[in-house]
């Protein structure tokens, strides 16, 4: 789910003054089924959004909410949650409880209270992502915060534990994945609908001014009109490290291709027939593109599942995005 989306909902609550509290998998060993940077929040009218990794565990935890929402306190904890019975764990620097779970490893998870004095807050937080700003999103036994700089290392997510007391979970949204689609034709708007109920930016980009695209309101999303000239360049300037060519024609597909092939990028897919991609490669070439680089193009585009509709190439294309992707973490 977009972190977006969390946001969004957190927001709604807080402006029907209503409560919420927000828990947050701040770290996971192998086998646990939430992993860390994994959210869900409750409110105190009972809507949920998100997940921590499900089952059991997360109905204890909406139920623990009912009872924190009916005592009028408020809560910034933080506990470790085993998925299995009668082993050690390697986290031990805290209570540990059984998740109620069966399958294995373990997770720490978070509990904030949300309240109408952090809708200001929540309110910046939902500015950077729509406008892809970065900032340090801060959950601690102090509440909600956030920094728009400050030492808080490179990793997305880093959590610090001195005591029960004494906590800190921060994200840095600005190291969020960013997908480009070169392309926003059939398979292009089809992917796009696909990848936004992720955690990623997604950048939906073709030649044709004047083409009308609908975006969502609960993904971090842009719809850039530039010539495929371009494409290089809104790549580096967004960050950009995974991409895919989609586009109406073999030249404009030619054009992505040159233009992102000698980027730094975790993935660069090319839809096409096999006889249409070697041509494509062949021109590359001619026009000095690196053989080496063109050997990790992923081409033809996707995961083989036999698939004909826009729809079903979406599937393909994104299946494999993600397995890209949660291989390189």
């Amino acid at each position: 789910m977009s972190h977006l989306q969390i946001w969004n909902f957190i927001f709604r609550e807080l402006s029907e003054n209503k409560n919420v509290i927000l828990y947050s998998v701040v770290r996971h060993t192998k086998g646990s089924p939430g992993k860390t940077g994994f959210r869900m929040a409750v409110s105190e009218n009972g809507n949920q959004t998100g997940s921590v990794g499900g089952g059991i565990m997360e109905f204890e935890l909406i139920k623990n909410s009912r009872v924190i929402f009916q005592t009028g306190k408020t809560v910034n904890s933080v506990e470790n949650l085993i998925h299995h019975r009668g082993r050690s764990v390697s986290i031990t620097d805290l209570p540990v409880r059984e998740s109620g779970l069966i399958c294995s490893g373990s997770q720490t998870v978070t509990a904030n209270f949300i309240s109408d004095k952090d809708l200001h807050t929540v309110q910046k937080i939902i500015k950077s992502f729509n406008n892809w700003k970065k900032i340090y999103l801060i959950i601690g036994c102090g509440g909600l915060k956030i920094r728009t700089s400050g030492k808080f290392g490179n990793q997305r997510y880093t959590f610090r534990f001195s005591g029960i007391n004494d906590w800190q979970f921060i994200e840095n949204t600005g190291l969020r994945d960013s997908v480009l689609i070169a392309g926003a034709g059939h398979v292009g708007i089809a992917l796009y609908n696909l990848l936004s109920a992720l955690d990623l930016n997604i950048i939906l980009y073709d030649d044709r001014k004047g083409l009308k695209v609908d975006l969502n309101n609960f993904s971090q999303s842009k719809f850039i009109t530039k010539a495929f000239s371009d494409t290089g360049k809104v790549a580096l300037k967004y960050n950009v490290n995974f991409a895919v060519i989609v586009t109406t024609n073999f030249n404009s597909d030619k054009q992505a291709l040159m233009q992102l092939l000698n980027i730094d990028l975790k993935y660069l897919g090319l839809m096409g027939t096999k006889s249409k991609i070697k041509k494509i490669f062949m021109d590359a070439l001619k026009e000095g593109a690196d053989k080496n680089l063109l050997r990790k193009v992923k081409a033809p585009v996707g995961i083989d599942i036999s698939s004909n509709t826009p729809e079903e190439i979406a599937v393909s294309i994104a299946a494999e995005i993600i397995k890209t992707r949660n291989l390189s973490q």
